[in-house]
């Protein structure tokens, strides 16, 4: 049964309603300026109790979306493989307006307006351009924030609280990147990379080419871990190991490599940083534009089609989980695909 009392005034009441049913416990809300407010928030309380249908949605209204963000990351970013990128997110929606809102009063039309914002809203970047952001950004964070609200409701006891995102259009993704190594490029990049000033750079790029291996377990690597014709990667991206071959040309460049570092226990003890400004300074030496270090995973990927034509083998070497990923970095040249076909 329900309770009320003014707890205010006659010119400023404060009506506060109390709902007692067996099993529920003591349900309690105040600061309505009527006592049919009151009467009418405790129906709304009450009759899904009898009919035991009641979810308690009050957590869901008294938690505010930072305090979520930031719940989130100490308690499950922690564990994810991609933490570091996944805190530079929650940074981002931790400054948004709507980390102000409680998450209960979050709705669908609220995300799909953040989404319109977001893309139409430009970034200043550190050379002072400005670039929109790409629709895949945008749809991660996305994906991050309906991750937040399916864990809150399933792991911090809010049963009631609805998934806006879920409903929510992602924006279209662009095209994957098509980007390989054309004409002369790998001569002059290889060139630009013996007379760099990092001397791990040439067998760095020569076996990311050879090989498919992602710059992070390029870096992961270890001595231990390069047995003869093949190197073990105990700890990839999509979670699972595997053992990638070695093609001569890969096995030279990790022995010529082994000389200039006979003592280290990692192959490429690196950061992402200095990989990456390294490549740009090669790239721009050798004056190619528009290539990425990632690129060469997609030259990788077309090169060794051409030698293992069992897409299964294919892709338990490139390390891809599933055919349409794989199909992202796998560019046939149909000149050669219709000669097997003769």
């Amino acid at each position: 049964m329900a309770t009320y009392k003014n707890r205010g005034t006659d010119a400023k009441p404060a009506w506060q309603a109390r709902v007692r049913i067996v099993g529920y416990g003591t349900k309690t809300a105040s600061g309505f300026k009527t006592k049919k407010e009151a009467e009418d928030w405790a129906a709304g309380v009450e009759r899904p109790m009898r009919r035991r249908t009641y979810r308690d949605d009050a957590k869901a209204h008294q938690t505010t979306l930072l305090e979520a963000l930031e719940r989130y990351e100490q308690e499950v970013t922690p564990a994810k493989k991609g933490a570091a990128e996944e805190r530079y997110v929650l940074a981002a929606w931790r400054r948004d307006p709507l980390a102000l809102r409680s998450m209960a009063s979050i709705t669908a039309s609220d995300v799909a307006e953040w989404r319109n914002r977001r893309m139409t809203t430009p970034r200043k970047l550190k050379d002072g351009t400005e670039r929109l952001p790409a629709p895949s950004t945008v749809a991660n964070a996305m994906n991050l924030l309906s991750a937040i609200f399916v864990h809150a409701a399933s792991e911090w006891h809010m049963p009631s609280l609805n998934n806006p995102v879920a409903g929510v259009k992602r924006p279209k993704a662009n095209a994957g990147r098509k980007r390989r190594l054309v004409g002369d490029e790998e001569g002059r990049l290889l060139t630009a990379c013996k007379a760099s000033e990092f001397n791990w750079l040439e067998a760095m790029v020569i076996i990311a080419i050879e090989t498919g291996m992602r710059q992070g377990e390029l870096r992961a690597l270890i001595w231990q871990h390069i047995n003869g014709p093949t190197a073990y990667l105990p700890d990839t991206k999509n979670g699972e190991p595997r053992t990638v071959p070695l093609s001569t040309r890969a096995r030279t460049a990790f022995a010529e490599l082994r000389k200039l570092y006979p003592d280290a226990a990692e192959v490429f003890p690196f950061t992402k940083g200095e990989v990456i400004q390294a490549f740009k300074d090669a790239c721009k030496a050798a004056e190619i534009t528009g290539l990425t270090f990632h690129d060469l995973r997609h030259e990788a990927a077309t090169r060794l089609s051409k030698k293992l034509h069992n897409v299964l083998e294919l892709s338990a070497v490139t390390g891809h989980k599933t055919l349409q990923t794989l199909k992202r970095y796998y560019q046939p040249d149909p000149e050669e695909l219709a000669k097997r076909l003769d």
